[in-house]
């Protein structure tokens, strides 16, 4: 199964991930079912990801969540209504999972029949894998790792920030993505931010002391 296909099947079925030994502290490696992650994200646009979410029991937190669970569905929804109706020339199933799906055979047949260009097939494909990571980051949300140094932003330089409660920060984290296993950075003093290919640049500034391992991970 490649990833694309699998991607599909998270979106549109239930699906089961495995923890590791370390995750689970057990010693033994964990499988756990989950339903379609298109199910998942209208739970969370309900306003349940709370019982769900490690960092979503804050009303505050859950509301800005819910918030953004609901743009990411209007986004996917959207999406693929349009490219069915673009490239099937056919009226998009109501079901936005079956949807999915209907888009996916459109690809495949027009992909088989030479009819679409190698690099918009695999354009339309990329957005699977990514709607999936999107939505599993709305229950799964990046570890943050405070970054002790200055932002190398010129315009910023700074070392601290205030917190939503106007307290001190360390201005400089780091978001490690334990699905993707990709990390960014950003400066939350000035709002600069580093991708997953710019965050070595970021260690060098750093002197990658004490952050080595997170950086490396990149």
């Amino acid at each position: 199964m490649t990833t694309i296909d699998y991607s599909i099947e998270k979106l549109t079925t239930g699906w089961t991930d495995v923890l590791s030994p370390a995750e689970t502290g057990s010693g033994k490696y964990t499988p756990i079912d989950y339903p379609p992650l298109l199910d998942m994200l209208d739970d969370a646009c309900r306003g349940n990801i709370g019982e769900r979410s490690s960092g979503g029991s804050d009303p505050a937190t859950r509301s800005l969540l819910n918030a953004e669970a609901h743009s990411l569905r209007e986004h996917i929804d959207g999406t693929v209504r349009a490219w069915i109706v673009e490239l099937g020339k056919r009226k998009p199933e109501r079901d936005l999972k079956t949807a999915v799906g209907q888009l996916a055979g459109i690809l495949q047949a027009h992909h088989a029949a030479g009819t679409i260009p190698d690099s918009e097939h695999a354009r339309i494909l990329g957005f699977f894998p990514r709607w999936c990571e999107r939505i599993w980051r709305l229950y799964d949300p990046p570890k943050e790792v405070p970054l002790d140094g200055k932002c190398p932003n010129a315009d910023c330089e700074q070392t601290h920030a205030l917190d939503a409660a106007g307290g001190t920060i360390l201005a400089l984290v780091a978001f490690y993505h334990r699905g993707s296993g990709t990390v960014q950075a950003k400066c939350r003093a000035c709002g600069w931010t580093w991708g997953p290919d710019q965050v070595r640049l970021l260690g060098l500034h750093l002197g990658a002391t004490q952050d080595e391992a997170v950086i490396a991970a990149a």
